[in-house]
């Protein structure tokens, strides 16, 4: 939505797979002064769309389009779109697609005005939820310790939807400029009992035993042997970058040299890459990458045993 400075736009077309942000979104459209008009786009055609649009009122008013992906039809959109007069302040679409790719009648829409893609977080890209976490924390008006938003990510999981209220939660119990501690965190928390591959690989490098093997029999009990394909692709993904580190740390590079190079954050670098990396040595953990590669070729196959197999490598590797 336009603020203060800025040009006025009819059109606003928001997208992604991120449904928690385009949920914000549209909640903080609904705090604006302007009378809201809330539309399901699996429920509306284009013709009653515009005809709410194109409707006289004395007040300025807000038509939002949810799931504006399934609208029926299209002419009568563009139609308006293209007649519409830029001048005109009264009425503000805004279209929120819940889709990773943008249709060709939004992408129209927005090129008419604006448009802001929230792509989904993956559930490996565990920096981007700690990210989020500090956000929301500053967000409340509240300090977070490092340690603290560590713990934090660990009780939920990569959920947006939960770290946002287990943030706010505790942001309250603190008062306004408090403080979110660790202690805090495992005291107050909602724990749940969540497991991802990436989160195995990475107890699997920090060499972390107790902490993968109950991980792994976590993931084994909820999903069987259905993310065996995933645990090992994860083991060798993360295998290949801390091969790619170690190998920089032995040609005596330093931390912010290192983490310059391969596009990393440096605090982040020198925090998780760098010290799993020094665990190992380069000889060793080529000689892993050959044993998941032949892992990996039978956890594809109908080979008997393959949780034995992964907890063997995972033992072999973390040792």
């Amino acid at each position: 939505m336009a603020s203060k400075g800025q040009t006025f736009k009819a059109f606003y077309v928001a997208y992604g797979g991120e449904a928690f942000y385009l949920d914000r979104y549209i909640e903080t459209i609904r705090q604006t002064k302007r009378r809201i008009f809330m539309l399901d786009g699996a429920q509306v055609t284009d013709e009653r769309l515009v005809e709410l649009c194109e409707t006289q009122s004395e007040d300025p008013r807000t038509v939002v389009l949810d799931n504006a992906q399934a609208v029926k039809g299209g002419d009568e959109i563009r139609r308006f779109v293209e007649t519409r007069d830029p001048r005109d302040q009264s009425v503000i679409l805004v279209a929120v697609v819940r889709s990773e790719k943008l249709p060709e009648l939004w992408s129209f829409v927005a090129s008419h005005g604006k448009r802001q893609e929230w792509a989904r977080i993956k559930p490996w890209q565990k920096d981007a939820y700690l990210d989020f976490v500090v956000a929301e924390a500053t967000r409340n008006r509240v300090t977070l310790r490092k340690e603290a938003c560590e713990t934090l990510y660990q009780c939920t999981g990569p959920d947006l939807y939960r770290l946002a209220n287990e943030v706010r939660k505790l942001a309250v119990y603190v008062g306004p400029a408090g403080e979110i501690t660790q202690k805090l965190v495992v005291e107050i928390a909602t724990k749940t009992l969540h497991v991802e591959p990436h989160m195995i690989a990475e107890a699997v490098l920090a060499k972390d035993q107790r902490r993968a093997m109950n991980l792994f029999s976590v993931l084994s009990m909820t999903s069987g042997e259905a993310q065996y394909g995933a645990v090992v692709h994860q083991l060798m993904k993360q295998l290949e970058s801390t091969v790619v580190v170690r190998s920089f740390q032995d040609k005596g590079m330093t931390d912010p040299e290192i983490a310059s190079l391969i596009g990393v954050n440096t605090w982040r670098f020198s925090e998780a890459m760098a010290p799993i990396a020094r665990k190992h040595d380069l000889k060793s953990l080529v000689g892993h990458m050959g044993v998941l590669s032949k892992l990996d070729a039978d956890v594809k196959s109908s080979s008997s045993f393959k949780r034995t197999k992964i907890e063997m490598a995972m033992l072999t590797i973390s040792t």
